[in-house]
């Protein structure tokens, strides 16, 4: 087992034992998944030359012996086509996706497989930084002495996909860009916003716009807007489509006046009027926090209608906590839970299990009354109503703890 940081800055000899120069880099193909070493960059006087591996006799902590003379070393010429370990790898920042944490690439592990070196892992722990520094064995004894684990954490590089490489791409993901739409939008906006800004942007490009804009809606504001500043109007104004409609106005309602209003002309009609109708209140109140995406039935619709009719819609999990019972004029006049729904009989209709005394918040009240409001009557969601009565939106508990425990507090 050897790793590059014994190897890097080694002494480079020929056949007969006299120093020619020191390990600068080695490079390996882009596309294996245990890739060989291919080439070793060499400097000597200021001089950066190349080595094929099939002229390397030898190799270990000590340095590397080759098979022949000068006339096997070329001119070094810069080349896309090879991931560089010390350029491209080493120091980078990788997503552990166990974890769901973005940590540091602080060595990297390589196996002897038949005559090739081959790269086997990158070492994202302890050792792997104490190893850089020359000072393993001291922590080792430390370790003992104070019993303490200092484990090896290594990512296989079958793990690895590189979204970039050179000097200005320092973003490396554990993982292929399908498997990042597998995490849950807190813990992909969590990484997003451990990310340098250049990384950040690198990653969240790769997204597709629906995993994009479910970790958009759990990012801190200044988050939003800086990766908004970076897209297109076209790509921004698909996001805001794929957003709820109550994180898409908070957005907006951030952005200069200008911007905001020509997304808001760039994006399909129907969803833009609903955002709109949210940006008309303030955005510490009822209808500031509200998300205008709901379920409303009319009292005379059975329970199979309206379960057909979730099933059309098929909205957001928090959206049917409840279903809303109105008149024709929108009025709101019962209310009845999924449960309720789900164990009445398909032929029952609404007006004959809906509850009556109905709680809800003016479109006007405050965080506080909201607040009360959830906490009095054990709601996961109270709907916001004008002055007629008539819902125009529901607020969630999680629209409240937002307000109440920012999302960099959890962190």
């Amino acid at each position: 087992m050897l790793y590059l940081s014994s190897i890097l800055d080694s002494p480079i000899k020929n056949e007969i034992g006299t120093r020619i120069g020191k390990v600068s880099d080695m490079m390996i193909e882009p596309e294996k998944d245990f890739p060989p070493v291919i080439y070793i960059l060499m400097t000597s006087s200021g001089k950066t030359s190349m080595i094929s591996w099939s002229k390397v006799k030898h190799i270990d902590s000590e340095g590397i012996i080759l098979l022949s003379t000068e006339e096997q070393i070329k001119d070094f010429k810069i080349s896309g086509e090879w991931i560089y370990l010390r350029r491209d790898v080493l120091d980078k920042q990788i997503v552990d996706m166990d974890d769901h944490r973005v940590v540091r690439v602080n060595d990297i592990q390589l196996n002897r497989v038949g005559n090739d070196i081959r790269v086997a892992g990158v070492d994202v722990g302890t050792p792997g930084l104490l190893r850089r520094m020359g000072l393993l064995q001291i922590g080792e004894i430390i370790s003992q002495v104070l019993k303490l684990k200092t484990p090896m954490n290594i990512i296989p590089w079958d793990m690895v996909n590189t979204l970039g490489r050179g000097q200005t791409s320092s973003l490396k993901l554990s993982t292929n860009q399908q498997e990042m739409t597998k995490l849950h939008p807190a813990d992909l906006a969590d990484i997003l916003e451990d990310l340098s800004g250049s990384d950040r942007r690198q990653l969240f490009d790769a997204l597709d716009t629906e995993t994009a804009a479910e970790a958009l809606e759990q990012m801190e504001e200044d988050i939003q807007i800086a990766l908004f500043k970076g897209l297109s109007d076209e790509k921004a104004a698909d996001l805001l489509e794929e957003m709820s409609h109550d994180e898409a106005a908070d957005l907006l309602q951030d952005l200069p006046e200008e911007r905001a209003n020509a997304l808001l002309g760039l994006m399909d009609k129907e969803e833009a009027e609903d955002v709109k109708e949210l940006l008309i209140y303030e955005e510490d109140t009822a209808g500031g926090l509200m998300n205008n995406e709901f379920v409303s039935s009319t009292p005379n619709k059975t329970c199979a209608d309206t379960i057909n009719l979730i099933r059309e819609l098929s909205p957001e999990a928090e959206l049917v906590y409840y279903i809303y019972v109105v008149e024709d004029d929108e009025k709101f006049i019962g209310v009845l839970s999924l449960r309720d729904l789900i164990v009445a009989s398909p032929s029952t209709i609404l007006k004959d299990i809906m509850h009556t005394t109905l709680i809800s918040v003016p479109l006007n009240a405050n965080i506080a009354q909201v607040t009360e409001s959830i906490e009095k009557y054990d709601l996961l969601a109270v709907p916001a109503v004008d002055e007629k009565f008539r819902i125009k939106g529901i607020v969630t508990v999680d629209d409240v703890m937002e307000h109440i425990l920012p999302r960099s507090g959890s962190k």
